[in-house]
């Protein structure tokens, strides 16, 4: 069953409804040519591979000792959780430049800026 439109910006707006007055109709600006992966598009597959591997980790060692060397299985379990830390890293160093954003949020910032520029 597929979603809506509505109820598709229903689920990646509903926890965010400040921001999706501000957000909701603007677009990502891309700095790089479209051949190029972005960050969710990575994100994404990186993430549905992962839980495959986990959902069929029997498979895989089967396969690692039958069909596959498993020096290339290894190899590619270790690629994963690499770029699954890359991922979490880049997570992390996003969410913190979002927690900065908060100090445009303050009430009291606002009303110091106003009086300076007035002044």
């Amino acid at each position: 069953m597929c979603l809506t439109k509505k109820a598709s910006r229903e689920r990646k707006w509903g926890r965010y409804p400040a921001l999706r007055t501000v957000l909701e109709d603007r677009r990502l600006e891309s700095y790089l040519p479209s051949i190029f992966d972005t960050f969710p598009d990575y994100l994404s597959r990186t993430l549905e591979i992962a839980e495959l591997a986990l959902q069929n980790s029997g498979e895989i060692s089967e396969a690692a000792r039958f069909l596959i060397a498993p020096e290339s299985m290894q190899k590619d379990v270790d690629t994963l959780a690499t770029d699954l830390e890359h991922a979490a890293r880049s997570l992390n160093d996003l969410a913190k430049d979002v927690r900065m954003l908060r100090k445009g949020c303050n009430s009291e910032q606002r009303r110091a800026k106003f009086r300076v520029v007035r002044e």
